[in-house]
């Protein structure tokens, strides 16, 4: 079902064009959370720590003598390994399906 990746031609453009459109469905109907920056425009996994847990509050922390706490994942190659039929099934459950997938 990954076809959409590996176009033969204009698979960049394609792929942008999917990415596009399937995003926009995804903010019209909210369907991911703000806290969500992974694919997301302006977004990214290192604009997500930032959110969490900024330099003030290092420095607080810091000050404070606190105990720190941070865990970081690198999903990077989540998305190689996400089983597709489980993918197909839940974008269907977002009303993602038709040509879009094909």
């Amino acid at each position: 079902m990954a076809r959409c990746c590996y176009a033969t031609g204009h698979s960049a453009t394609a792929r942008h064009i999917v990415y596009s459109q399937i995003m926009d469905h995804f903010k019209a109907y909210r369907i991911l959370h703000e806290a969500q920056h992974g694919f997301r425009k302006d977004r990214s996994c290192e604009s997500q720590l930032t959110c969490i847990l900024t330099t003030h509050d290092l420095a607080k922390g810091f000050d404070e003598k606190s105990q720190i706490d941070a865990l970081l994942l690198d999903f990077s190659k989540a998305f190689d390994k996400v089983p597709h039929r489980r993918l197909v099934y839940k974008l269907d459950r977002y009303e993602v399906r038709g040509q879009t997938l094909m």
